[in-house]
């Protein structure tokens, strides 16, 4: 279940979910729903970086992402790294959160709930700021911060996290490269294969 978790959250699951579970689960997660569930596409890069003895940073791992809305309040996000993408949607109407493998045309069914995902109870906002003009919460917790638009249904801004994996220090970097606020995402995106 937590590499399933991972690759919803579009983090290297065989690096740390683990030890960051807690704070990932709140970086995709919805902290309310917006007034208004108006459509959206928003890319975004997710960078991992090996922390050198030296201070420099060595770039482990590069993915883009795709994360959308459509009128109906259905969320969609993509994720590929170049050699492997996976999908996750969750349905408004029936609450079914799906992960699917489009190279394999496979989808499993993760679980239902009334209303996309949630934050943990223990996450709490320390405060809140902007990030290019769009408002967000701040969450922080141990060496790690990220800012989520209640706006945007919980759409991860940016987010910067570290942690040591086998005793070596690394740190992940999340994005919001683009944001197209009202437009309207391909129907085709919220089908099941």
């Amino acid at each position: 279940m937590n590499i399933v978790k991972a690759t919803l959250l579009s983090i290297p699951a065989s690096c740390y979910i683990r030890a960051m579970r807690p704070l990932l689960l709140a970086c995709l997660t919805v902290l309310t729903m917006a007034a208004a569930e108006l459509p959206y596409v928003a890319t975004g890069r997710i960078r991992m970086f090996k922390l050198l003895p030296d201070g420099s940073r060595e770039l482990v791992s590069t993915s883009q992402t795709i994360d959308a809305r459509d009128a109906s309040g259905n969320r969609y996000r993509k994720q590929s790294n170049g050699t492997r993408e996976s999908i996750t949607l969750w349905l408004k109407a029936s609450g079914e959160l799906y992960l699917i493998h489009p190279a394999r045309q496979s989808k499993q069914l993760l679980g239902t709930q009334p209303h996309a995902p949630g934050v943990l109870p223990d996450v709490k906002a320390s405060g809140s700021d902007s990030i290019n003009g769009i408002p967000c919460l701040r969450l922080t917790r141990d060496n790690s911060f990220t800012c989520i638009s209640q706006e945007y249904g919980g759409l991860t801004l940016h987010s910067e996290s570290s942690l040591p994996i086998d005793s070596q220090p690394y740190l992940t970097i999340i994005e919001l490269t683009g944001l197209r606020h009202g437009e309207v995402p391909p129907p085709s995106w919220f089908q099941l294969p």
